[in-house]
Formats: structure tokens, sequence, C-alpha cells
């Protein structure tokens, strides 16, 4: 019985290797502007927080979405390298984000999804320490769905590293 369940699951793992995931339109290159990159950008809907890294090599790590109480216990997973650990192995979690002049454009891959699309996320800087996303798109979604997510600095160290497998 177990043989024929591992045969299956590799025969379903294998199917969903066969389609590739999409690729990302921005490359990743150097950063050097006026967004901070000495800690995390958070946003905060009702009870949620949204973390995302910037890194000065052009790269972003999601540091996921969780209730606003367990911030504290998610911070410890950053400083202590179980949340890098964790991360290291997901492609989800990385990306890559360009500046132009105000224009903030990120791009990672769905979690949602396989094979992974690449979302796109679209916005304004606000100051050296804030940004707003105003819109959201995936290849497979032709419609732009308004966001405004208005994301906010927090100075933290040691940030997760930024070396990961998927971003070259």
């Amino acid at each position: 019985m177990k043989n024929i369940f591992m045969a299956m699951l590799g025969f379903i793992l294998s199917f969903f290797s066969c389609k590739k995931d999409e690729k990302l339109t921005i490359g990743k290159n150097p950063y050097v502007g006026q967004l901070k990159t000495d800690g995390y950008y958070k946003e905060i809907v009702e009870d949620q927080v949204i973390i995302y890294f910037l890194y000065n090599n052009g790269v972003i790590l999601f540091g996921n979405k969780l209730p606003l109480k367990d911030l504290d216990v998610q911070e410890l997973a950053y400083k202590d390298g179980s949340f890098y650990n964790m991360a290291k192995n997901l492609k989800y979690y990385w990306g890559v984000f360009t500046v132009d002049g105000d224009d903030i454009i990120i791009e990672r891959w769905n979690p949602t999804r396989i094979p992974r699309r690449v979302t796109r996320s679209e916005g304004k800087i606000l100051s050296d320490t804030s940004f707003v996303i105003t819109r959201r798109t995936q290849s497979d979604r032709p419609v732009v769905v308004p966001e405004y997510k208005v994301f906010y600095f927090k100075k933290f160290s040691p940030k997760p590293d930024s070396t990961n497998s998927f971003v070259k």
C-alpha cells in the first residue's frame, strides 16, 4: 500500500513539474535609492500584518502575513534564522523590486498557483520610510484590481539573508 501511495505521489509531482513556472520580467539590480533597507516594511490591516524585506541587491523577501499579535514571535524567527531556513527553499517567498524615480515595482511568485504565476505589484514611494501599492496584476488575470496598500518601514536587525536559488 505504501509503495502504491509513493508511486502515485511521484506521478502527481512529475505532472506538475512538467509545467514551467513563469519567469520574473524584471531583473535583479543593485538598489541605491531613497527607501531604507536596514529593516522591513509592514502593512497593517485590521489585526493582520504583511511584511516585506527589501535588500540592496534588488531582492525582496516576503516576510509573511500573520496576525499582528504574533509579530514579536515572527521577529524572533527572523533573528534566530529559523524563518530564513524555511523560506530559502520556497520560491514564492522571493522576488525582485525596482525603483524608477518615485515608482516602485515588485515581482514575486504567487504561492497558491502551480505552476507559479508572477504577481506584479506597482506603486509609489511616499517617503524614505513608506510606499503605497496602487495596483496588482498577474499574467493570467488581465483585470487590474486597485489595492492601495501602504507599507511603513521598521528598523530591524539582523535581517534574514537574501541569498536564495530562485532570483539570479
